[in-house]
């Protein structure tokens, strides 16, 4: 969508397992696709860790780095970019939140109250986070009466209370969503009068199907995975909100769809190049070119800075 020609990818190994797949899977689909040249880096972060290496050698190779770790150390990360006069909008800082507000991935906020935040929330608008659509959670009846019978039970059985205003845990939801899924197709299959004990038949039932459930319309591939819509999000640092601006939908794996635009980036300029000096029509500061995409991928370091 924005030509980009040139990336960074920089995983932090000592983050949960889903940020190694993610990175690999995305190093691995580069590679095939022969069209865009990338470098991955590891390193093994811990307290003392400020990534100034990596932004040194992002800054001389690429605009556009992946950051695949906890959620404190992009933070971090960022905190150190605007130090390097990085966060000025001729850079883009992608990162994942599979799960919102899960303990594992971090805080993916601005805001920790130390001496960093004001920092930090200016160098938030240079990132962008691809994340489930929580917005694709129904606001009818039946799902009001869904999160009141959650947030009850969760009150009775653990003593744990939320408000109305909390979104129901994603882990609660994709739960009560997978038992009440396989009832809906054991019931379809049942009121056809099929054979329940034929796996394959209610397999087939299951795929490439989009089923409306009181939560949210579940949509199941051909590989049986459920597939979600997914989002691109930027901070807004006028609204102090994270805004969704791309889609991917659930049962179109290849769109990518502009659902609004892009506000508040720092340079106002959007989107920046991918490549160092190419935005200016320099060909000779496009130092990705003669570098080959095998080369870059196979020679990963763990240097953290």
């Amino acid at each position: 969508m924005y030509n980009w020609t040139s990336m960074f990818i920089l995983l932090d190994k000592g983050s949960v397992p889903i940020n190694t797949f993610v990175a690999s899977a995305l190093a691995e689909r580069l590679n095939n696709s022969g069209r865009v040249t990338f470098v991955l880096r590891t390193v093994l972060s811990n307290a003392n860790t400020t990534f100034r290496d990596n932004l040194i050698e992002l800054r001389s190779f690429s605009r556009i780095l992946f950051f695949f770790g906890h959620a404190a150390k992009l933070r971090q990360l960022l905190v150190t970019a605007s130090s390097m006069n990085m966060t000025n909008g001729q850079y883009v800082y992608v990162a994942m939140e599979a799960l919102p507000n899960f303990i594992g991935y971090g805080k993916m906020s601005w805001r920790y109250s130390d001496k960093n935040d004001q920092v930090a929330r200016m160098a938030f608008r240079s990132l962008l986070v691809l994340q489930p659509d929580i917005s694709s959670f129904k606001t009818t009846n039946s799902s009001f009466r869904l999160a009141n019978e959650f947030r009850s039970r969760s009150m009775a059985s653990v003593n744990i209370n939320y408000t109305n205003a909390d979104h129901p845990s994603e882990i609660v939801i994709t739960t009560y969503d997978a038992v009440m899924l396989l009832g809906k197709v054991l019931h379809e299959a049942w009121r056809s009068q099929e054979d329940l004990t034929d796996s394959r038949n209610l397999i087939q039932r299951f795929l490439n199907q989009t089923f409306d459930m009181d939560s949210e319309s579940i949509f199941i591939d051909s590989n049986g995975v459920r597939a979600d819509n997914l989002v691109v999000a930027h901070y807004n640092s006028l609204t102090d909100q994270r805004e969704p601006f791309l889609l991917q939908p659930a049962n179109a794996a290849d769109e990518l769809n502009v659902i609004r635009s892009l506000e508040d980036w720092p340079s106002l300029k959007w989107p920046p190049s991918s490549s160092p000096g190419c935005e200016d029509g320099d060909a000779d500061k496009c130092r990705v070119a003669g570098l080959k995409t095998s080369e870059i991928w196979n020679s990963t370091a763990g240097r953290g800075g």
